[in-house]
């Protein structure tokens, strides 16, 4: 079930656990980061790439958190939408948290596509929670 699906993958993400979040996708999904420099961010494409990347992430934000914001909303054809918050220590060790959401595509019981989206602050203090300008990993 794809609910089922969706709540493994954010489980596997907050713990972090690189095999765990593989098994979720596709062994040809995608994965848009919410950054980089095209339109999508950083795209990774299949298990080896998306591996990679979750190294790359987890090394850099140890201990951070993804914790669900309410339920995720199931449309047709396989789409799904959820909403995160993730909570890290910046570089001076103070908590921080970014908010934000994925866009995905299922199909067979796995993630084809997850399509990740962060909210922008602009406050004073941005710079240590703003991924897109570069968040402050501890």
């Amino acid at each position: 079930m794809s609910k089922q699906l969706l709540a493994n993958l954010g489980t596997a993400w907050d713990r972090q656990d690189v095999d765990a979040v593989l098994e979720c996708f596709s062994a040809n999904g995608t994965y848009h980061d919410v950054m980089g420099d095209y339109p999508l961010g950083k795209t990774y494409r299949g298990h080896a790439e998306i591996r990679k990347a979750l190294i790359s992430t987890f090394s850099a934000f140890p201990g951070a958190r993804l914790l669900p914001v309410g339920e995720p909303i199931f449309g047709p054809d396989g789409k799904a939408a959820s909403e995160w918050l993730f909570e890290y220590k910046d570089a001076n060790d103070q908590m921080a948290q970014l908010r934000g959401c994925d866009f995905f595509v299922i199909n067979d019981g796995k993630v084809e596509v997850k399509n990740a989206y962060m909210k922008s602050y602009a406050t004073p203090d941005a710079g240590a929670r703003n991924s897109a300008a570069g968040a402050q990993p501890k």
